[in-house]
């Protein structure tokens, strides 16, 4: 016999299910459980795995709950579930969600979505998650299909087109002489806009760049002004920590950072120490701030006796 952990959509209980070794159940899937709960009333209720199946020799021990069959999505959609799933957009490595129509999303499966700009790659980061129909989602955006070979090799070809691009944009910035460094230049998936990200430590008058680029592409030109955290998250890397960048990684997770963060959090107001590649604060003094008590912070024990 093998055991799994499953939620219960219900009342968000977690409790152990088991399945038929010729069951094909994996973490992520939705199932119908045949569940007695306490009362002895024999229910069928619905659920979502949350855990590997592990073996059980001992049939029975899982409790009164087992694995009657998958739920689909129009499963969900008829008891009032809908479902998310999070996904990030390759180029700028933004966090978005999106709503699809099936349960066979899996992390790393590739997607055509509409960002802010247009059409763009995104990858999937988890499978689906079961939310109330009409519960709004942070940074929603559509989804348009599951990416094609078609898609990718699309995507691809922009990636080198888009290093031609800036490679132009750098001449013509020289051209014009104009105060700006470029981060990046990106293709949108269909080609029918080229974006350039610059920094500045000022405005910029870019209308006659704009238009010799326009000359030259033969497309849509934006040019959008970046701060130095989006520059990190365009251009990637590793912090002081080893990994990657929290502001490439997991954007979606850091609020606005303060030096009020790092004084409740006892650390050393050493700018070189708390400050991030980009010359900012570091992403990661937001984490734990919320969870921090002053009255928690250890302090050095003194000791008052004096010695002998």
């Amino acid at each position: 016999m093998l055991v799994c952990k499953a939620l219960l959509l219900d009342n968000q209980e977690t409790i152990a299910v088991e399945l038929e070794e010729e069951q094909t159940i994996v973490c992520g899937d939705f199932v119908y459980l045949d569940h007695t709960p306490a009362d002895n009333s024999q229910t069928k209720r619905i659920a979502q795995v949350v855990s590997e199946s592990l073996r059980d020799e001992t049939p029975g021990s899982a409790g009164h709950a087992r694995i009657h069959d998958k739920a689909a999505a129009e499963d969900l959609s008829r008891l009032g579930w809908d479902l998310s799933c999070p996904v990030r957009i390759l180029y700028n490595a933004e966090l978005a969600f999106i709503r699809p129509k099936s349960t066979g999303f899996f992390p790393g499966m590739k997607v055509v979505v509409t960002s802010e700009h247009g059409n763009e790659i995104g990858q999937i980061l988890r499978r689906p998650k079961a939310i109330k129909i009409g519960e709004t989602l942070e940074n929603e955006i559509p989804l348009i299909r599951i990416a094609s070979p078609e898609d990718l090799s699309l995507s691809k070809r922009n990636e080198d087109y888009s290093e031609y691009a800036w490679k132009i944009c750098l001449e013509k910035i020289e051209k014009h002489n104009l105060p700006m460094n470029l981060v990046k230049a990106h293709v949108l998936l269909e080609g029918n806009k080229v974006l350039f990200f610059f920094t500045s430590e000022g405005r910029v008058d870019f209308r006659a760049l704009a238009k010799d680029l326009a000359s030259v592409f033969h497309t849509r030109i934006e040019l959008r002004q970046i701060g130095v955290r989006d520059r990190s998250q365009l251009v990637g890397g590793c912090g002081v920590c080893g990994l990657m960048l929290c502001c490439r990684s997991c954007k979606a997770m850091v609020q606005s950072v303060t030096i009020k963060m790092a004084k409740k959090q006892n650390l050393a107001l050493n700018s070189s120490k708390i400050s991030g590649v980009c010359g900012k604060l570091l992403c990661c003094l937001s984490y734990e701030y919320g969870d921090t008590d002053e009255t928690e912070i250890p302090q050095p024990e003194v000791d008052s006796e004096p010695s002998q």
